[in-house]
């Protein structure tokens, strides 16, 4: 509160002005305190549950896989080239190559 109560050393108000303004002095700074009280109370919590929430979507996080399929894989058919000295009973002879069909 900015009031003035004197000047040039004279005082503009009477004693029962200044106390009635110290009054209302005293109770606006109780209510300031409350406020400020509550505001620190309010602002804990809010932060209490950002932290919690951080804290949860974090571990979902962590719960879901990294590797995403995007597409289907190709089917996959073995085809079996065998070299000029094909034996049925030699299994070294026959070379095996995975191809895609498309």
């Amino acid at each position: 509160m900015e009031v003035p109560l004197s000047h040039k050393g004279k005082c503009l108000v009477s004693n029962e002005y200044i106390e009635y303004l110290v009054q209302t002095a005293n109770r606006k700074m109780e209510e300031n305190k409350t406020r400020i009280a509550r505001f620190f109370s309010c602002l804990h919590t809010a932060l209490q549950k950002r932290d919690r929430k951080s804290e949860k979507d974090q571990k979902e996080r962590t719960d879901i896989s990294v590797y995403t399929r995007r597409r289907r894989r190709p089917e996959v058919t073995e085809i079996t080239v065998g070299g000029p000295c094909e034996s049925p009973g030699d299994p070294e002879t026959f070379i095996s190559f995975l191809h895609d069909t498309d």
